[in-house]
């Protein structure tokens, strides 16, 4: 192994009882790294046989056409930023608390000291000023959040 090299492989689940049978596993490593990676070593610091496999999460898809229906238009910009924001969203208040998040961005855009709010990486990031803009309209909470 070389010094300073910090090596990382991926396995798919498909291969996974595959990997666990395999004998040798340093050998293995040590061809793969070698044969295929060559010009790597000599320009990454971090060298990775394989990538990570990300799987799609529906509920985030689901979040972008629900705010596309309500607001009126889509999120195209900062794909991977809003995506993350509204990952976050969904992990904190779930589908349903986001939906109801969108449907106050959609109530605030009528008034002229709301909060500005133009996609999930704003909505995360004001999420206590929209609320707090409704609860001074006396919004019921349930109708923000």
């Amino acid at each position: 192994m070389i010094k300073g090299h910090i090596r990382t492989i991926y396995i798919k689940d498909e291969d996974l009882e595959l990997w666990n049978d395999l004998d040798n596993k340093s050998d293995f490593i040590s061809r793969a790294m070698n044969s295929k990676l060559q010009v790597a070593k000599a320009t990454a610091k971090s060298l990775v046989v394989g990538k990570p496999i990300k799987k799609p999460v529906p509920e985030i898809d689901q979040m972008f056409k629900f705010w596309h229906e309500s607001v009126g238009y889509a999120i195209s910009s900062r794909r991977q930023a809003n995506r993350n924001a509204c990952s976050n969203l969904i992990k904190r208040h779930g589908v349903e608390g986001v939906k109801r998040l969108v449907m106050g961005v959609v109530q605030a855009e009528s008034d002229q000291y709301a909060p500005r709010i133009s996609d999930f990486t704003d909505l995360q990031s004001k999420l206590n000023q929209l609320l707090k803009w409704g609860k001074s309209k006396q919004i019921k909470p349930m109708e923000i959040i």
